[in-house]
């Protein structure tokens, strides 16, 4: 009896050990309070949208939303050409707004701009836009004739509100399908309108984009 005693102690020492040697090799937990998301999107086309019409873009589902939910706050940004929307302001049925902070990087940016800094949009175009459209003045310069490029300033980095009133910011990195390294004449032609960007959404509320 002893025996068989001494022997189920010994085997039960044996299965604690292992279950806590078990334990430590799991990862650790996803930290809870991380509420900043980063990611990168490729080739969202806002080159085949009808004139008048985006291509709407959740940065929360990290998605395309289709053109029928417009009139809703599911999206947070669209695009056309090279004119962009936000779904804030007299024109759109969310909360969103925008400004544009200049010289600049994507990581360097760690806060939101004060309210009064963000613009609403108004209208689908000229001074009806949060980000003003035409070489120079917002996102992009243009080289012109013969090659036509399209090209993303360096330093200009979009902070935005999104549809449900969270802060963003954004760096559009190409304009051309694919991203290619470098753009040729005939990609300018064939291949732009297709936006390629970074952002990190902080989806707790506040203006803070550091991790």
């Amino acid at each position: 009896m002893k025996k068989l005693l001494f022997t189920t102690a010994i085997g039960l020492l044996s299965l604690a050990s292992c279950s806590s040697n078990d334990r430590g090799s799991e990862p650790a937990p996803v930290n809870p309070s991380a509420t900043v998301k980063t990611q990168d999107v490729k080739d969202v086309d806002g080159a085949t949208v009808a004139t008048g019409k985006f291509t709407l873009y959740s940065l929360r589902e990290n998605k395309v939303i289709a053109s029928t939910e417009q009139d809703t706050d599911k999206w947070d940004i669209g695009f056309s050409k090279t004119i962009i929307i936000i779904n804030g302001g007299t024109a759109r049925k969310g909360k969103g707004a925008a400004t544009i902070v200049k010289g600049t990087s994507f990581d360097a940016l760690k806060t939101a701009p004060e309210d009064a800094a963000f613009k609403t949009d108004s209208g689908n175009s000229g001074d009806g836009l949060a980000i003003t459209t035409g070489a120079t003045k917002g996102w992009y310069n243009y080289s012109g004739p013969p090659s036509h490029l399209i090209t993303p300033i360096a330093g200009n980095i979009i902070v935005i509100k999104t549809g449900d009133g969270k802060y963003a910011k954004i760096q559009i990195t190409s304009y051309y399908k694919g991203a290619p390294a470098t753009i040729s004449d005939q990609a300018a032609l064939n291949d732009s309108g297709y936006y390629n960007f970074k952002f990190a959404l902080q989806t707790d509320g506040s203006k803070t984009f550091s991790k």
